[in-house]
């Protein structure tokens, strides 16, 4: 037992560490420099206005923060006359919290970091290399999500699957509890 908990605790300090490494490369080169990068790929430091409608919306989205505007309508309610007819602001994290607000960003954001949690343990558990794809993903993801709406947008690929790794997580959740504690447990 104590064997699984110092297992746990090395995962959760590689996944800081690497937080860590990322963030100080962002802000030591990524930042200082971001106009020149931004121009050198011919975009600009609006993104593309993404950040005129990201300052719009939050403004409005200020007005109702705990619970939002309800799920698929802020787009539909605030767009004319005020905001470009977009129909989405280009950020998952900013979209949810327009629609279902602080509550449901935070429940989204709780069973993520749970999910990825899950899965790094599983992938340092199970040894096996494939287990890997779930933290990839899950990584992706994050990263993705930031300049695309891609959850919850039943209509991606990317949806599909990280609803795919919740309920795989859960089957083997399930399988482990109906195993005798005798009998080790076969994934995949």
């Amino acid at each position: 037992l104590s064997y699984l908990q110092n297992r746990k605790k090395a995962v959760v300090i590689q996944v800081l560490f690497m937080i860590g490494l990322a963030s100080t490369i962002v802000m030591v080169f990524i930042v200082p420099n971001l106009e020149e990068l931004l121009a050198f790929i011919g975009r600009d430091i609006t993104l593309t206005g993404r950040t005129e409608i990201w300052t719009a919306a939050i403004s409005i989205g200020l007005d109702r923060p705990w619970l939002g505007h309800g799920y698929r309508s802020f787009w539909i309610e605030n767009v004319e006359g005020f905001l470009i007819n977009a129909g989405h602001g280009h950020d998952s994290f900013l979209d949810m919290w327009l629609e279902l607000g602080f509550v449901g960003l935070g429940l989204f954001l709780a069973t993520f970091v749970k999910s990825s949690y899950k899965a790094l343990v599983y992938m340092q558990s199970s040894g096996n290399k494939e287990s890997m794809w779930q933290i990839m993903f899950m990584g992706y993801l994050l990263l993705y999500a930031f300049v695309a709406k891609v959850i919850p947008d039943h209509g991606t690929i990317a949806w599909v699957l990280y609803v795919m790794i919740h309920v795989y997580q859960s089957m083997t959740v399930t399988a482990a509890k109906a195993l005798p504690v005798s009998a080790p447990l076969k994934l995949g």
